[in-house]
């Protein structure tokens, strides 16, 4: 079961990590794509306004993530602060 657990964190990691290589790739255009299948994809598909969503998205959890993690630290602080076992 321990190595199940290890192997899930590594895989998990991996992915994040492509992930975030991905993402910071610049955007390269492809010039040998022609004018009406550029055209049909743009006018079905706005990638941008999709990619601007995930970041917003992605921004706002983070934003909330720090937060709760804030929370929690500042809990375990008052516990440890206030406990009658102190040292």
């Amino acid at each position: 079961m321990y190595s199940f657990i290890v192997n899930l964190v590594l895989i998990i990691a991996f992915g994040v990590m492509v992930y975030l290589l991905a993402s910071a790739l610049p955007r390269v255009k492809a010039s040998g794509e022609s004018g009406l299948v550029r055209q049909r994809l743009g006018k079905s598909v706005r990638l941008e306004k999709i990619d601007e969503a995930i970041k917003r998205s992605y921004d706002k959890l983070l934003r909330r993530l720090k937060v709760a993690i804030l929370k929690a630290d500042n809990i375990v602080s008052r516990k440890l602060n206030n406990s009658d076992n102190k040292l």
